[in-house]
């Protein structure tokens, strides 16, 4: 098959791909926490054009994507006062039950969650129950005379990862530990827990309709790749008749 098929259907891939996580960033401009994920690509094979060339200049094979990570960086703090609104200030996640695992977050917009036997714990916005630094529930009191729960910032684990870029993510704001990452370990004394906060998202709307737009431009020369080789193979089949 002429090289130049795989050329642009390699690039069709990689960039649909591309368009698809900027989009999921996109879409997640106003999530709390949120950590955008980045790709990053690389040519495929590269074979010799002139077998009998003494400088035998290399030619690509196309493109791929080698690999997907996320943007850890600090986001500001929005003050919202709520009594169950938590944010942490550096390198750290909350801990939550995933269905018998532990999952981890940098989205503190936390609820009461009745355990069925009438006592309220802390927990995320599916439900997870938020874990304190030995994996256990952290219960809540209300105060009947404020109208609102007791600070728990001081009893919500923290912990830190050698490389956080490199979590599997199990959902746009949930992460699980992998070899890559390291395991959790208990966050330093300089990250600290915040009550009546939120880290806002980390997307940049302007540089991912940059990428976007980019990306975009990247298909349609792909497309076009195919498009001129498929006009080739014509031609030369014509001939051949």
């Amino acid at each position: 098959m002429n090289i130049g098929f795989y050329e642009g259907a390699s690039g069709l891939v990689a960039f649909q791909n591309e368009m698809n996580v900027v989009g999921n960033n996109i879409a997640n401009s106003g999530t709390t926490g949120y950590k955008p994920t980045t790709t990053s690509f690389e040519d495929l094979l590269h074979y010799r054009m002139y077998v009998n060339s003494t400088e035998e200049p290399l030619q690509g094979t196309g493109t791929r994507n080698v690999s997907t990570g996320m943007d850890m960086t600090q986001q500001s703090l929005l003050s919202t006062e709520g009594d169950l609104d938590y944010a942490i200030t550096g390198d750290g996640f909350f801990a939550v039950d995933n269905n018998g695992t532990t999952a981890y977050t940098r989205c503190g917009s936390f609820q009461a969650a009745d355990d069925g036997t009438g006592k309220f714990y802390l927990a995320d916005g599916e439900g997870h129950f938020v874990l304190n630094a030995q994996g256990g529930r952290i219960p809540l009191t209300r105060n009947v005379q404020m109208g609102r729960f007791e600070d728990v910032s001081k009893q919500i684990g923290v912990f830190q990862f050698q490389n956080p870029g490199s979590l599997t993510q199990l959902s746009d704001n949930l992460y699980a530990a992998n070899t890559n990452s390291g395991q959790a370990v208990a966050a330093t004394a300089d990250v600290q827990v915040k009550n009546g906060y939120l880290e806002q998202s980390g997307t940049s709307l302007e540089d991912e309709m940059t990428n976007m737009i980019m990306a975009q431009r990247g298909f349609q020369m792909s497309a076009r790749v195919l498009q001129a080789n498929n006009e080739v193979e014509d031609t030369i089949n014509n001939l051949r008749s």
